[in-house]
C-alpha cells in the first residue's frame, strides 16, 4: 500500500456522478508501482446541510466545489483500515469534521488520525452506518435511503475491480481476490488478511 498521504495530492479521477437525490459518486486512481488500481469515493448529503464523505479522495477544485455545494463536510467515514490513504488531508482541509469507523478499524485508523466515533453517529433518519458482521468489525456499510430506493455503500467486503491498470496493480488484484472476472468476496473482506 503507498504511504499516507500528508497533502491534498490530486490524483487521475473521473467526474462526480449523481446516483440519487444528494448521492454522489466518483472513481478515482491510486498511482501504484508498475500500474494505477481503481478506488472510489461516495457523498451522502445529510440533513441540516451537512455531507458524509464515504473513502474520501482529493478531487480537483471544481468537483470540490460540488461536493461543498451539497453541504458541509461533517463526517470523513473511514469504511475500513485499507481506506487511509487521504484521510488526513481531509481532516486538514475540514478540521471540524469527525472522523468514523468500524470499531476493529479504530487502531489502524489512529495511526493517522484520531478518531471521533465507531458508531451510526450521523444523526440522520435516512442514512445509517453499520459495522458489518463477520469480519472481526473491521469494516462498516453505509445504508442510504432516498425516495428511489435504498443504496448499499460497501468497501472491501464485496469487489469488483475489473479494470487495474497495469502488471502491479493485475497482479494486488489477483493476489487480494479483488474480483478482476466480477463480484466476489476478496480476502480482506473473508477476514484472510
Amino acid at each position: 500500500m503507498p504511504k499516507f498521504n500528508d497533502d491534498w495530492k490530486v490524483a487521475p479521477h473521473g467526474r462526480l456522478e449523481r446516483l440519487d437525490e444528494g448521492l454522489l459518486t466518483v472513481a478515482g486512481e491510486i498511482r501504484m508501482p508498475l500500474g494505477n488500481f481503481p478506488r472510489r469515493m461516495t457523498v451522502v448529503r445529510l440533513r441540516g446541510r451537512r455531507t458524509a464523505i464515504w473513502s474520501a479522495i482529493p478531487l480537483a477544485e471544481p468537483e470540490m466545489r460540488e461536493i461543498e455545494a451539497l453541504g458541509d463536510p461533517t463526517f470523513l467515514i473511514v469504511p475500513g483500515s485499507a481506506h487511509r490513504l487521504d484521510i488526513k488531508p481531509w481532516k486538514h482541509r475540514y478540521p471540524k469534521a469527525k472522523v468514523v469507523c468500524a470499531p476493529g478499524a479504530v487502531d489502524a485508523v489512529e495511526k493517522v488520525v484520531k478518531v471521533d466515533g465507531t458508531g451510526d453517529i450521523l444523526n440522520d433518519p435516512s442514512v445509517r452506518m453499520e459495522t458489518v458482521p463477520g469480519v472481526a468489525e473491521k469494516e462498516a456499510a453505509l445504508l442510504v435511503r432516498r425516495t428511489g430506493g435504498t443504496t448499499l455503500v460497501i468497501n472491501d467486503i464485496l469487489a469488483n475491480v475489473r479494470h487495474p491498470h497495469g502488471i502491479g496493480a493485475h497482479i494486488m488484484a489477483r493476489v487480494l481476490g479483488f474480483g478482476v472476472n466480477g463480484p466476489r468476496m476478496p480476502h480482506i473482506g473473508s477476514g484472510c488478511l
